[in-house]
C-alpha cells in the first residue's frame, strides 16, 4: 500500500542546507522510495518534504536509517516531526487531481 510520510523539522544552521543535493541523491537509493516534494518556511526557520513510499514498513525502514539520522547529524536539523498517511484507498480522487502516486 503507498504510504505518505510527511516530515517538519526546524533548522539550526541555515547555511548547511545548500548541501542536502548530496542527500537527495542518497535518497533515490532507498528501497521503496518514490518521490519526495521538499517544503521550506525560510522565515520561519522551517523545513521538510512530503515523501511516498510503496508501502509503510519501507518509509519506516527510512526513518531508522543512516541517511535519515543525517539530517541531525549533518545538515543541522532539529525538532524532527514525522506522520504517516494512507495513499491507497485515495487513488481514485487522487489521479484525478494530477497526483504522481503510483
Amino acid at each position: 500500500m503507498t504510504t505518505a510520510l510527511y516530515v517538519t523539522f526546524t533548522v539550526k544552521d541555515p547555511s548547511k542546507m545548500g548541501s542536502l543535493h548530496e542527500f537527495a541523491k542518497k535518497l533515490n537509493q532507498v528501497d521503496g522510495f518514490l518521490q519526495k516534494t521538499w517544503l521550506h518556511q525560510p522565515e520561519q526557520g522551517k523545513g521538510g518534504g512530503f515523501y511516498l513510499f510503496a508501502s509503510k514498513d519501507q518509509a519506516i525502514a527510512y526513518l531508522e536509517s543512516d541517511l535519515f539520522k543525517t539530517l541531525e547529524t549533518t545538515y543541522c536539523v532539529e525538532d524532527i516531526q514525522t506522520q504517516f498517511w494512507d495513499c491507497s484507498n485515495m487513488r481514485p480522487l487522487s489521479k484525478m487531481t494530477n497526483s504522481q502516486i503510483p
